[in-house]
């Protein structure tokens, strides 16, 4: 199987978590209950230019499943019912431009949505990392393959808000919804009941996520997934 992930951040100094956010991530997909991805399997762009990023979106249609994140400034325009993100200082791009991908996707937007029309952890990777005590890294990659190949195709969309909301942050921990949702996974990796040979859903990863985000911020940011109809879902954690 070809798996392409592709983590996206354009920090800035009123949200320096974003370099956080793009090495927990790396780290995350890295270990075992990520899937074990090799690292030339996971390309990381800092405030990348349109055509670096274009370039890179387009080596995501080649792979059998792409997993895209995107974390920094963004704002929803009502008038274009898009959410738009800054790529970098002097550039801004559509939600939409993210969406392309594998035939079987998963993109992870963790953005603030603040209508622009009118104007503009728990330490969460700690268990992540400690848990990759196997000796080998195959039996994670092949349970990952196998549970994305159970899944049809079609696209999961993350979004770290709703729309109207501002997506928070911690300086030095990362984006408030990037940090419980790998919180989640790595809970459910290292949970007592959590059998061997199963997968956590996107799915059901974003579900207890957007709990602890909405609990956390005193209802002030709530996020919202779009998935396929159609199950299984595809996996963000593992369990060999």
């Amino acid at each position: 199987m070809i798996r392409r992930a592709l983590i996206i951040g354009s920090p800035d100094k009123d949200i320096p978590g974003v370099l956080d956010d793009m090495k927990n991530y790396r780290a995350f997909l890295k270990s075992f209950a990520g899937g074990a991805w090799f690292d030339q399997e996971i390309i990381t762009l800092e405030s990348p230019t349109k055509l670096q990023l274009f370039t890179q979106l387009e080596l995501l249609k080649s792979a059998d499943y792409s997993f895209l994140v995107f974390a920094g400034h963004g704002g929803y325009s009502a008038y274009q019912r898009v959410t738009m993100l800054k790529l970098n200082p002097s550039t801004d791009i559509s939600e939409n431009d993210l969406k392309v991908g594998a035939s079987k996707r998963t993109v992870i937007i963790d953005a603030c949505r603040v209508h622009i029309d009118k104007q503009p952890l728990r330490e969460a990777m700690k268990a992540v990392l400690a848990m990759d005590s196997y000796r080998s890294a195959d039996p994670s990659r092949a349970l990952f393959d196998r549970s994305i190949e159970a899944c049809p195709p079609g696209l999961a969309v993350l979004y770290g808000c709703s729309v109207g909301e501002g997506a928070g942050e911690t300086a030095g921990i990362g984006g408030r919804y990037s940090c419980a949702l790998l919180e989640v996974a790595g809970d459910w990796e290292n949970g007592y009941f959590t059998q061997r040979g199963t997968a956590l859903s996107v799915s059901d990863a974003h579900e207890k996520a957007g709990t602890l985000v909405s609990e956390r911020s005193g209802g002030s940011q709530n996020p919202k997934g779009e998935f396929p109809r159609s199950l299984p879902r595809f996996p963000l954690a593992v369990k060999a």
